[in-house]
């Protein structure tokens, strides 16, 4: 994963797959992300009993199995992939421009959406096998 998992939380799902196939969906936040978070809602009196990962969230807010979807926020934007009901490809976007006209701002989006797209394509498990 890049980093070592005590530094990680992470969490798991077994997903339905074909017969012979086992499909499981991991999720792996930083620890310091989390425990800050946790702390400020604390000292704010709340007591979480759960979170979500937003960009899952985004994933769960269509009941479409295959959909392209991009949450445009001020700040950048997500973009997810979703193929038979799972994230196939997840993409945060922190960089489009703050002075930029709004056309510049949907340039950027739509650059990334097309390399999100590229990317699943690209995906060695996507390509006709040619049975």
């Amino acid at each position: 994963m890049g980093v070592p998992l005590d530094q990680l939380y992470i969490s798991w799902q077994a997903l339905p797959g074909k017969p012979g196939e086992t499909l499981v969906y991991i999720a792996a936040v930083a620890r310091t992300t989390v425990d800050s978070i946790i702390r400020t809602l604390k000292k704010a009196n709340l007591n979480p009993y759960m979170m979500d990962v937003g960009l899952l969230a985004l994933t769960r807010a269509t009941a479409e199995a295959n959909s392209l979807i991009v949450d445009l926020e001020p700040g950048g934007s997500d973009i997810v992939v979703k193929m038979g009901g799972m994230p196939e490809v997840i993409r945060s976007i922190s960089m489009i421009p703050h002075a930029g006209s709004m056309a510049d701002r949907l340039n950027v989006v739509r650059q990334e959406l097309q390399r999100a797209v590229t990317f699943y394509n690209l995906q060695p498990c996507r390509r006709p096998t040619g049975r």
